[in-house]
């Protein structure tokens, strides 16, 4: 993880870091890897190259402030190999399929199917002294204190309000049923691990996997070596494939480099949620910080049950994400469920609506389920409501904090220790986005509300930041909207 994202530079983090008798910031080794240093960075690389892989004018490195990364040992070109892995290094299925205590697993009936398998099978070779995964289980890094789904409760009460914490709980109650299930099906797994000490592995193990498709099937891998790279969302300096006919991961520069510089790779387009949940990280220069929450159906509306039963999944309350802006497909999903949320007319009528969200131009057949979206403005008053229901939910969430928005820029301008300034950034981000989102709302009410018989395209035209309510994503507008083009109107009554 990179040190700029980190912020390890301005602020102590209390866990690795000490100050000298000059009282200056030093490192100091703590049982951040099993093994560290030089000399252990080369011996895993001969042991890798025996293994079949190419490693070219790159090695590991330590860096300050406790953590590591891949760097470029010469200058190098755009579009040079720099690291090209063998299927024989993949840690897979292919390497399980066959063992005996593992074949003994319900796989079907656990929470993270393709991961556990994995875990089971690293475990079990942790404990061969004649492993050919040695140096893996070497290279791992242990100190999981920045894991939120680890966080001890002081930690926790620094993200009351956020849904984040919903997700912890059912990361760390999934893992450990996994865990009970594992043990019913072959008991001999309890001899590798007990209950804590694996859910500790599997956050380990689950955060340094690759999902690669290998002649058609997905299948979660783990990758020797190629765990180093550390995260640059914008501006990675290496992009990785899997070559099907080599069949080899390979790694190859965007750019070119010059020796000494670090080597990044992009995760992939998560947002802060994916690094933070994921890694204990937040990579301050990612873009589509989220928030989620619950909208349950009100016991009042007449028309809650026929609701619930058009929906695929969840039928007492849908789960809603936003990301940090409105104009994208999260806000029109979340605004066109509340369509459908506040809609008033007949079971007909919800009907009607779903079959046009599944019939709408472009589905692929094997498309989810309906789950409330692409549905297109239904009326003035609809929209009206809509816009003010999911106004009041973004209000409702935001009042869940303790701290304000405001609070917490004061306080992440002081200093604070590693976790506390992660969650502290973490919610701030979340209530950035409820506060937009209520401003952005607030906007669009008024320029509905005006008394002059424009349609919403007139005031579109007129302010860049209410364009995306035209925004429905291919959804029909079942003859009661203007369709102009790509965007849609809706014209009062006359």
């Amino acid at each position: 993880i990179n040190a700029e994202y980190m912020g390890f530079l301005s602020i102590e983090h209390n866990s690795i870091m000490e100050k000298d008798s000059k009282g200056e910031m030093k490192k100091i080794p703590p049982a951040f890897f099993t093994r560290e240093g030089e000399g252990f960075y080369q011996e895993l690389a001969k042991w890798a190259q025996g293994c079949g892989a190419i490693i070219n004018k790159v090695a590991v490195n330590d860096f300050p402030f406790g953590y590591r990364g891949m760097i470029a040992t010469a200058d190098i070109k755009k579009d040079e190999v720099l690291i090209s892995i063998p299927k024989s290094m993949f840690i897979n299925y292919d390497l399980w399929v066959d063992n005996p205590i593992i074949k003994k697993i319900d796989i079907d009936k656990l929470y993270y199917p393709t991961a556990r398998p994995l875990n089971i099978y690293l475990l079990m070779e942790r404990t061969n002294p004649a492993s050919k995964w040695k140096y893996v289980f070497e290279a791992y890094p242990w100190n999981t204190e920045s894991y939120p789904t680890l966080f001890k409760e002081e930690e926790k009460s620094l993200l009351k309000g956020s849904s984040l914490l919903v997700d912890i709980e059912a990361y760390v109650n999934n893992t450990l049923s996994d865990y009970d299930s594992l043990c019913a099906d072959a008991p001999e797994i309890a001899q590798y691990a007990s209950r804590e000490e694996y859910l500790k592995f599997a956050l380990v193990q689950d955060s340094r996997t690759f999902g690669l498709t290998i002649n058609g099937d997905y299948k979660t891998t783990y990758i020797p070596f190629a765990e180093f790279f550390n995260d640059k969302n914008k501006g990675a300096s290496v992009d990785r494939d899997y070559d099907s006919e080599a069949e080899r991961y390979v790694f190859t520069a965007l750019q070119d480099i010059r020796a000494g510089e670090e080597l990044t790779i992009s995760y992939g387009h998560g947002n802060q949620y994916f690094t933070f949940i994921s890694y204990g990280f937040i990579n301050d220069e990612r873009d589509g910080d989220q928030v989620k929450f619950f909208v349950p159906f009100s016991p009042s509306d007449p028309l809650r049950e026929h609701k619930e039963s058009l929906l695929s999944a969840h039928p007492h309350y849908k789960t809603i994400r936003m990301l940090a802006g409105t104009d994208n497909k999260r806000f029109s999903k979340a605004l066109s469920f509340f369509r459908y949320y506040c809609y008033e007319g007949t079971k007909e009528g919800l009907d009607k609506l779903k079959e046009v969200s599944d019939n709408r131009p472009g589905r692929k057949p094997d498309s989810k389920p309906f789950k409330g979206h692409y549905i297109a403005p239904i009326s003035l008053t609809n929209e009206k409501k809509a816009l003010q229901t999911l106004k009041e939910v973004c209000q409702q969430e935001l009042g869940k904090y303790p701290a304000t928005y405001e609070e917490d820029l004061k306080l992440l301008k002081g200093k604070l220790d590693y976790n506390t300034r992660n969650c502290i950034l973490y919610r701030s981000n979340e209530k950035k986005i409820f506060i937009d989102h209520i401003s952005f709302l607030s906007k669009a009410l008024a320029a509905l509300a005006l008394e002059e018989k424009k349609s919403i395209l007139e005031f579109a035209a007129k302010d860049k930041d209410l364009h995306c309510l035209l925004y429905t994503s291919d959804a029909a507008d079942e003859q009661r909207g203007v369709d102009h083009g790509s965007s849609r109107s809706i014209k009062k009554k006359r």
